[in-house]
């Protein structure tokens, strides 16, 4: 069994349509447990589930923190497998089965990663990534994309920075954003859990990166599935707000 976490702190809207995808797209025995932190929705959401489809509800009445709720989600979790997911994201059919057919005990796995179109709810096919690395910007370690900004943010001479290409569908990358990664549980309880000490929000993709690589694991991205993530400012369709749906700064993620 795979357990899928969504970690929710206010996506109304967003929340629904990523549980619906999980449910639609899996192929094998899955939970999903879904932790709302800190909020309740404005109407109770429902689906329809079946008994290799089941879908479970944690509510903290205070927020604790995004990661405090993963581990709180992965205590409970009856899954061989753990997936953490947000709560605004699409999956790919079959990334249950085809995720656990492939990941060894020493992987911390990513999904290939598509830019989400929250109209659509498809991913931006154009918006992809494969791999992505660790650098430092401002005195902290941040996960990077391969791109020009980077590069010259970095002083990489000439300023060009691509992202590598090869016909690998199963490949290490150094890093990874974050908002979505699947592994062993037993594997994920072996490295600490979330590093709660670390912040309740924020550079979940270098901690999760950092632990496996230096445990002597492997932080792997599979081409062979994908998930879809909403970013923070990208494509907002009328009537929805733009940024976080949830008051968030920089300097708190920081801190």
């Amino acid at each position: 069994m795979l357990s899928v976490i969504i970690p929710s702190r206010n996506e109304q809207g967003y929340l629904e349509k990523t549980i619906e995808s999980v449910l639609n797209a899996a192929e094998g025995e899955i939970e999903v447990i879904v932790v709302l932190d800190g909020w309740l929705p404005e109407n109770p959401i429902q689906f329809p589930v079946t008994d290799t489809k089941q879908l479970r509800w944690i509510h903290n009445p205070e927020s604790i923190g995004q990661r405090q709720v993963i581990n709180q989600a992965a205590r409970q979790a009856r899954g061989k497998y753990i997936m953490k997911l947000d709560a605004h994201c699409a999956v790919a059919p079959g990334f249950d089965v085809i995720l656990a057919r492939d990941c060894e005990y020493d992987m911390t796995m990513i999904p290939r990663m598509y830019n989400l179109d929250v109209e659509t709810w498809q991913p931006k096919w154009k918006k992809r990534t494969d791999y992505m690395f660790i650098g430092l910007l401002d005195g902290n370690l941040r996960a990077l994309y391969y791109d020009d900004r980077n590069a010259k943010l970095l002083g990489i001479p000439g300023g060009k920075l691509r992202q590598p290409d090869n016909d690998k569908m199963i490949d290490e990358t150094m890093c990874c954003m974050g908002p979505g990664f699947f592994m062993w549980k037993d594997r994920f309880w072996e490295l600490g859990g979330c590093m709660e000490e670390h912040g309740g929000w924020g550079q979940q993709g270098v901690e999760e990166s950092c632990k496996a690589w230096l445990s002597g694991g492997r932080m792997m991205v599979n081409k062979n599935t994908w998930f879809a993530h909403w970013f923070r400012g990208g494509g907002v369709p009328e009537g929805h707000k733009k940024g976080f749906p949830y008051k968030m700064t920089q300097r708190a993620v920081n801190v």
